[in-house]
């Protein structure tokens, strides 16, 4: 699990606002049974308790964030779980396929853990069981530093897209349940609901589908591979960073880079943190008309990363290529 932005229009252009799980029904679900035998009895429970198509899908979102924890030990593992089979028509390959998508649910609800894959194919079969159009996404998801300006190789990550009142939105379980600390190697749950329903400009920030009409935007894949790479702290707040607009940052003039970002959100404190230092440093932010400058000196570095962090949360991570 990774965890935890044409030219570049999309990043700095709009106002990036995500739609939130309802806190009544996230606290409705947080008085069900953490665990099931079967996903059958947990829908029926939300088809009980939830009576529009908006609230029960927000229901299977919040429950399984709530409730199902990363499998850290799949995920380090460098054999992981495969199935194969074989079929001898299309109506046999369709059968067997739904057979393993119900399998994988069952799973992840029993063991209570599961990966992507996991996450993605039980919100999917609770969907369906409420009588809601949902389908698993699969694609690349941007997550580390190293990825900026990097190709696009192999898929790694799944998420859903669900179909309400018409219209379809993207929506990630798994990166809501929480975060993997990779220096103990363990699952931190911590529920995050910027990733339910998100607005697809926003979403395209570190997810790009394999089948581009899941973008839901025009977007292209160029742009996600120059994009900087941002954490779930920005995408949580009302902002645009302006500048730099590029993730590979090759020019300094005079020896500084200035970040320019435009907010509504009252932000407290800004700094800055070099892949080299151990400590982050404390920037003043100048306020220039609707946006806040922060003037950070590069020293003698041409190369590493730069995070920039608000309010003790990294907002956003550079590449340096300075010439």
């Amino acid at each position: 699990m990774k965890t935890f932005l044409l030219p570049l229009i999309l990043f700095f252009g709009v106002t990036f606002l995500s739609a939130q799980v309802d806190q009544q029904i996230a606290d409705k679900i947080k008085t069900y049974p953490n665990s099931y035998e079967h996903y059958e009895p947990l829908a029926e429970q939300i088809k009980a308790d939830f009576k529009t198509d908006e609230d029960r899908a927000a229901a299977i979102f919040a429950w399984i964030a709530f409730n199902i924890q990363y499998d850290v030990e799949s995920y380090y593992s460098r054999h992981p779980k495969s199935i194969s089979y074989s079929y001898s028509s299309e109506e046999e390959r369709r059968q067997i396929e739904k057979q393993i998508h119900e399998m994988l649910a069952e799973q992840t609800i029993q063991e209570g853990k599961g990966v992507c894959q996991g996450y993605s194919e039980l919100f999917r079969v609770l969907c369906l069981e409420c009588g809601i159009e949902c389908e698993i996404v699969s694609g690349h998801s941007k997550t580390m530093p190293e990825e900026i300006g990097r190709k696009l190789a192999y898929s790694d990550h799944a998420w859903n897209a669900v179909r309400l009142n018409g219209q379809w939105h993207l929506l990630d379980a798994t990166w809501a349940a929480g975060s993997v600390n990779h220096r103990f190697g363990e699952f931190v749950p911590k529920f995050n609901p910027i990733y339910y329903k998100t607005k697809p400009e926003l979403f395209f920030l570190n997810h790009y589908p394999d089948d581009t009409r899941w973008l839901l935007t025009r977007y292209r894949e160029s742009q996600f591979v120059s994009i900087p790479l941002v954490h779930s702290a920005y995408l949580s707040k009302n902002m645009k960073i302006t500048s730099p607009k590029k993730g590979i940052i090759t020019k300094a003039k005079g020896g500084i880079i200035k970040v320019e970002i435009v907010t509504d959100e009252v932000l407290n404190s800004f700094s800055y943190k070099f892949s080299d230092q151990r400590y982050v440093e404390e920037v003043n932010g100048v306020r220039v008309g609707d946006k806040w400058v922060l003037t950070i000196p590069v020293g003698n570095r041409k190369s590493g990363y730069l995070d920039i962090i608000a309010d003790f949360e990294s907002l956003v991570t550079y590449k340096l290529q300075l010439r």
